[in-house]
């Protein structure tokens, strides 16, 4: 994801394999006086700027105070929490999404991105927990979509394929440019044996996104499972030429 855009939206679920906390803020500190609370707004908003800029270090310190002085600024917590995530520090951007959402329960993309970071963690039911969340609170159609997209591939880990295609065709009926969505259904109807149907889900994702080799093996699977060996070997050559248009660049 580009720096500018670190602090503006969820981080995106692209590889979950690779994504008890001690008690909440607030507990035992001094009252929060007006004046706390606008510099926290404050120091949120130049934090949100620092990290914007790619001065994520810098973000970091000034989120932090923020959520010093306003242990009960949601966002900043959950802003922070997103620096933390950005800068490989999974336990305490862990502690800030919770501390996010203890202070406000409807922030749906913190509810996503810690998701992530349960199921990066193997934390399967707690991340289904937050994903359906999002679903069942946020309206937006592109973090829907990212939504279902991860709930596809927390399924398929598990490895129930049926309920990751499921999740995959509910992101690409949100998002009917969702080149990556495609290609997850196929993978999971090829692992269903149901090859037929995959075939057509892999030319939506190559006619979106033609350098997708992931999905010319899988069509190339489907026609070799289904003894069409010219079209096998014509989804090779296409994966062939993919990779060199790749190349070249």
């Amino acid at each position: 994801m580009p720096v500018r855009s670190v602090l503006r939206a969820p981080v995106v679920c692209v590889g979950l394999r690779l994504f008890l906390l001690v008690g909440l803020a607030g507990c035992g500190k001094k009252e929060i006086t007006e004046e706390d609370r606008l510099r926290s707004t404050a120091m949120l908003m130049h934090g949100v700027y620092l990290a914007e800029k790619g001065n994520l270090d810098s973000a970091r310190i000034v989120l932090e105070k923020a959520v010093e002085l306003d242990s009960t600024n949601a966002e900043a917590h959950y802003r922070l929490g997103m620096v933390y995530q950005h800068t490989m520090r999974p336990l305490q951007a862990e502690e800030s999404y919770r501390r996010a959402i203890a202070h406000d329960s409807l922030l749906t993309a913190a509810h996503f991105n810690l998701g992530q970071l349960y199921g990066q963690t193997e934390r399967y039911e707690q991340a289904h927990r937050h994903f359906a969340t999002v679903i069942r609170v946020d309206t937006s159609a592109q973090l829907r979509s990212l939504t279902y997209y991860c709930i596809g591939m927390t399924y398929g880990i598990q490895g129930d394929a049926v309920r990751a295609a499921e999740a995959y065709a509910k992101a690409t009926e949100i998002d009917s440019l969702f080149a990556r969505a495609y290609v997850g259904e196929g993978q999971e109807l090829v692992r269903q044996g149901r090859y037929e149907e995959a075939i057509p889900v892999l030319r939506r994702a190559l006619a979106i996104d033609s350098s997708l080799t992931m999905a010319y093996n899988l069509r190339a699977t489907s026609y070799r499972m289904l003894d069409r060996m010219d079209e096998a070997v014509a989804a090779e050559e296409a994966r062939q030429r993919a990779l060199a248009r790749e190349k070249a660049r």
